[in-house]
């Protein structure tokens, strides 16, 4: 059984109603289309995810913790204006960026090279890191977006990621919204309860 299916057959456990909101998966050689305008190779397990669901539709509560697992057209879109940002100049303005561990991402608004998985529906972003700063891994798991000045990394893969997800599902301090029916983590936005781990 791939890493995914364990995390979405946990959520599913947990919180029935959300695998209603799951989408079917995609065509393979979107992946490929992906992977030639980013210049890198997909993680398997990140390919296994969109083969089996092309993220969520819209009116979720949030697969992941709240978090709305992007379809991959959202994360081409979203790409798309991250790139404008980039182009913009945006990145010059750098002085408020940090990075946690040190050095491990660049100390810059924004990248092209940054494919977000979910989003909290307010422009920030968990996704993958495929230009890192010298001490990071490319495809390490990091938090992005108009908020996200400071970044850190949550996990070196994908696949270590998923795993840690699967834990939180079953911790002592996941809940189930009274509000929506996701899962709720310390009573925290997700991204920034990660924060706190």
């Amino acid at each position: 059984m791939t890493k995914w299916k364990e995390l979405k057959q946990a959520i599913i456990q947990k919180s029935p109603e959300l695998g209603q909101y799951l989408n079917s998966g995609v065509d393979p050689e979107k992946l490929v289309e992906l992977e030639s305008r980013l210049g890198v190779a997909l993680p398997m397990e990140y390919k296994e995810i969109y083969l089996q669901n092309d993220g969520e539709v819209w009116e979720s509560p949030g697969f992941f913790f709240g978090l709305h697992f992007l379809t991959l057209e959202s994360v081409i879109s979203e790409l798309d204006r991250w790139e404008e940002t980039v182009n913009l100049g945006y990145n010059d303005l750098t002085d408020f960026c940090e990075s946690k561990p040190l050095g491990h991402i660049q100390d810059i608004y924004a990248n092209k090279k940054w494919l977000p998985l979910m989003d909290d529906a307010g422009g920030n972003f968990i996704g993958l890191d495929f230009d890192p700063g010298p001490k990071g891994i490319s495809g390490q798991i990091i938090n992005f977006g108009r908020d996200e000045d400071v970044k850190y990394v949550f996990s070196s893969s994908i696949g270590d990621f998923l795993d840690s997800l699967k834990s939180l599902v079953f911790d002592k301090e996941t809940q189930l919204s009274d509000y929506d029916g996701s899962l709720d983590y310390k009573g925290l936005h997700f991204i920034d309860a990660l924060k706190r781990n």
